[in-house]
């Protein structure tokens, strides 16, 4: 990324994006403006910097940021699915088998 780029940020209208172009790309920062104040992320994980809850999340793509949705959306329903009071017992096992076999083989 570099000075100029187009990054997508969330967190200023409603359920949504906005394109904002970066201000500055420093070792460890990228900097943009959101209104009229400079705003500070981390450059490793594009998350905000602040002490507090962040208000702002940057994506280098618009499809980064619906597959971020999507994905926590599934791994929500998929816990609550399985955690269900006592689904699990109700599920046959070799369905337990296979659901482990694939969290075994994309977790480290």
């Amino acid at each position: 990324m570099k000075k100029g780029d187009i990054v997508f940020v969330s967190g200023i209208v409603k359920d949504g994006l906005k394109a904002i172009p970066i201000d500055n790309v420093g070792p460890k920062y990228i900097t943009l403006t959101i209104g009229s104040r400079l705003v500070k992320f981390y450059i490793d994980t594009l998350y905000q910097v602040t002490k507090y809850s962040a208000t702002y999340r940057i994506y280098t793509t618009e499809q980064a940021y619906y597959d971020e949705a999507e994905r926590n959306t599934l791994t929500s329903a998929i816990a609550n699915k399985a955690t269900q009071r006592g689904r699990t017992n109700q599920l046959p096992l070799e369905s337990l088998r296979t659901i482990n076999s694939i969290l075994d083989s994309v977790t480290p």
